[in-house]
């Protein structure tokens, strides 16, 4: 398999891994979100607000996390044309689990 496929097949899995199901609205329905406010508070129409708020930065969120997925690709793909060595890769590796780490929410985010 070369290379070039090979750091796409990576990116595909960590894409899939990391952003499958990460919408807002896959991780909370409108619904449940106003079910968390007070009752008398629900229909207020800044809760909707919020909602759309919360939606607009998770999906922020989830882009950044994919450009940073395809740029960590593309430098995978420089480091095997430059003919780093197995060692050399697997630094690179754990620099790219690092960075995925820090890029992703926690829980609680």
């Amino acid at each position: 398999m070369s290379s070039k496929k090979t750091a796409v097949t990576e990116a595909q899995i960590i894409t899939s891994f990391l952003l499958s199901r990460s919408t807002l609205k896959d991780i909370i329905s409108f619904r449940e979100f106003a079910e968390l406010f007070p009752r008398e508070k629900r229909s207020h129409p800044q809760v909707k607000h919020l909602y759309r708020v919360l939606h607009s930065l998770r999906q922020r969120q989830c882009e950044q996390i994919r450009r940073k997925i395809h740029s960590e690709a593309a430098t995978s793909i420089r480091h095997v044309k430059e003919g780093r060595n197995g060692e050399a890769d697997e630094e690179a590796m754990v620099g790219i689990e690092v960075r995925l780490r820090l890029a992703s929410p926690g829980p609680g985010t």
